[in-house]
């Protein structure tokens, strides 16, 4: 029987010299919620990416 559904997770790519890593976590959460950490010049794809 599962107890608690704690989980991370990180993952890391670089191309062309940019670099992008991204961080999963949850604790116990039943739904899932997209944040964005970002400089402003990439942060506008935030409401693209939640689509997806």
């Amino acid at each position: 029987m599962i107890y608690s559904m704690t989980g991370f997770g990180r993952g890391e790519a670089t191309e062309d010299g940019n670099t992008i890593s991204a961080e999963l976590r949850t604790l116990n959460n039943r739904y899932f919620d997209f944040g964005l950490r970002a400089p402003r010049t990439i942060s506008n794809f935030e409401s693209e990416l939640r689509e997806l």
